[in-house]
């Protein structure tokens, strides 16, 4: 059943109560208020996004990426949009130090940490590109810092 509810504790000794102290909580509700994520700037991007990099894989696309800051940890990959059309995180995988990681494999309980000043490679599989003027964002999730969305953009020649 769903609805509000009030879970009451009482610590007793013999008759006498001597702590009292109750929750509420809710069941079955949707969050009323999603927080949307918070967007990476422009200039910061700059710095992350390895220019140039967007490159034609046999059945996909690649692009590098590179963390200019302190190591983070990916928790989730919430979703990518290629040119306004969404893709399956099952269709890409992350590679760093020369381990691969599928996105869908990638959560709080097994994160995957994005060293500092390394290079990493986003890989979309059976999603080709065409040559020229392309938009990818991404939204993911990091330890510490909730969902984040980025947008690049680049050619490909």
């Amino acid at each position: 059943r769903s609805g509000e509810f009030k879970f009451r504790v009482q610590l007793r000794q013999r008759d006498r109560v001597l702590d009292e102290n109750f929750l509420v909580f809710r069941v079955g509700e949707e969050r009323a208020h999603h927080k949307a994520p918070r967007r990476v700037p422009g200039l910061l991007m700059n710095k992350v996004y390895q220019v140039g990099s967007l490159r034609r894989t046999e059945d996909g696309f690649m692009f590098t990426l590179k963390n200019p800051a302190m190591p983070v940890f990916m928790q989730h990959v919430s979703g990518i949009r290629v040119d306004g059309q969404e893709v399956e995180a099952s269709q890409m995988e992350f590679v760093s130090g020369g381990l691969s990681r599928r996105a869908t494999t990638i959560t709080p309980q097994a994160a995957m940490e994005i060293p500092s000043n390394a290079p990493f490679t986003a890989v979309v599989r059976g999603h080709p590109l065409a040559p020229g003027g392309h938009e990818i964002e991404m939204t993911v999730q990091f330890l510490g810092l909730d969902e984040v969305s980025a947008r690049l953009k680049d050619k490909l020649i």
